[in-house]
């Protein structure tokens, strides 16, 4: 039953649409779809949108139809669409999707709205059933709705939390393809999903190499990654303007960590053979947060160990599953985007492999990179085999 339905019957009310009052909003564009990212439950937030826009954008352009974002100021900004979070009221956004398209999106209250004005509309469906909570009203052929707990046979959680995600078995191509389905345009994808790491979508990560100085706001937390470069001097200007996450793998100057401790966030360390627990120690009493990390084995790491119990645990990144690197190694055509942004030399990289190679960010699809360093960060990278490449 749907809720509508038990609402009707225990009011012992009749179900009819409702009017809904418009107030008219200035929309420059002809033709236009809208879609929104984030509800009040977590659970419920799909964490590839920008896959999905990048995808079905250029083939929009092509028809000169536009991608209207609407939500509060607070959802998550895509890029590549026009902006409309926070900047209109509910009879407005009323307004904005009686004159739509297409509206895409997770279960809200925005897909009920779309229902009702009998819309082309996309939606996800994870925490609850379509048949219980999902358009009501409109032609259901003009639905595509996913279920996606079925993807992983399982049925729908009810909560507001989940870890993983249901929502997040839909792959991006899956909606771009339902979107331009029902639109009537080529919905032709030129991938395919192959996998996608943990922090793909969820984060965007900007490893700063102190090779140069960046201009960014003042309230922005930036990644020193003294690891890759040691310049003290660039990490000192850096300090004087913003506040940073500062890694290295050598001891930095105490008297410049002293000067500028109020703008170092957290102190990464990375043990190695050549490590400096002094060095700790002295981090440690100046009142810096601070994280120890290392690459080594467990053996290497358990002989250190005695040198830093009092300032925390040695932590290590669990190595990438042997299984999953040989499975994408064999994929034909294999691709990949990535959520780290590497900064060197005024240039931007998708990766360390690829700053390596010296190939900066393209933003398609880059060729992977088989090296060691590479498949370290496989949980940074969303995967796809290109299925229109020789």
């Amino acid at each position: 039953m749907h809720l509508l339905e038990a609402y009707s019957l225990n009011c012992g009310a009749a179900i009819n649409k409702p009017y809904i009052y418009e107030l008219f909003c200035p929309i420059p564009y002809e033709k236009y779809i809208t879609f929104h990212t984030d509800t009040k439950f977590p659970s419920k937030n799909y964490d590839l949108w920008q896959s999905v826009i990048d995808t079905i954008r250029p083939v929009l352009e092509r028809h000169e139809i536009k991608i209207i974002q609407t939500g509060t100021p607070e959802s998550r900004l895509i890029n590549n669409v026009v902006d409309y979070r926070g900047k209109i009221n509910v009879n407005q956004l009323a307004f904005l999707i009686k004159g739509s398209m297409l509206h895409f999106g997770s279960d809200d209250f925005q897909i009920h709205l779309a229902s009702h004005y009998n819309k082309l509309i996309v939606g996800l469906f994870n925490i609850t059933r379509p048949e219980n909570t999902g358009p009501y009203f409109g032609d259901k052929n003009k639905q595509i709705l996913f279920k996606c707990y079925e993807r992983l046979g399982l049925k729908p959680s009810y909560s507001p939390e989940e870890n993983p995600k249901t929502i997040n078995s839909i792959n991006p191509e899956e909606i771009a393809e339902a979107i331009l389905k029902l639109l009537s345009l080529e919905s032709k994808i030129a991938y395919k999903t192959s996998f996608i790491g943990e922090r793909y979508g969820k984060t965007q990560i900007h490893d700063l190499i102190p090779n140069q100085i960046v201009g960014a706001a003042k309230e922005s937390l930036l990644d020193m990654r003294m690891d890759q470069e040691f310049n003290e001097n660039a990490l000192a200007q850096q300090l004087q303007n913003n506040r940073c996450r500062v890694f290295t793998d050598k001891r930095i100057n105490i008297d410049l960590l002293k000067n500028f401790k109020q703008n170092v966030d957290t102190l990464f360390y990375f043990v190695s053979e050549n490590d400096d627990p002094v060095f700790v120690k002295q981090v440690s009493e100046l009142g810096i947060r601070m994280t120890i990390l290392s690459k080594m084995s467990e053996s290497a790491i358990a002989a250190k160990k005695i040198h830093y119990y009092e300032y925390g645990n040695i932590n290590t990144a669990p190595a990438p599953k042997k299984e999953l690197i040989e499975k994408l190694k064999s994929t034909k055509n294999l691709y990949y985007k990535s959520c780290q942004s590497v900064y060197s030399n005024n240039k931007i990289y998708s990766s360390f492999a690829a700053k390596k190679l010296d190939k900066p960010r393209t933003g398609e699809f880059e060729p992977v990179i088989d090296s060691q360093d590479f498949w370290e960060d496989v949980d940074n990278f969303f995967f796809v085999e290109m299925i229109d490449k020789e």
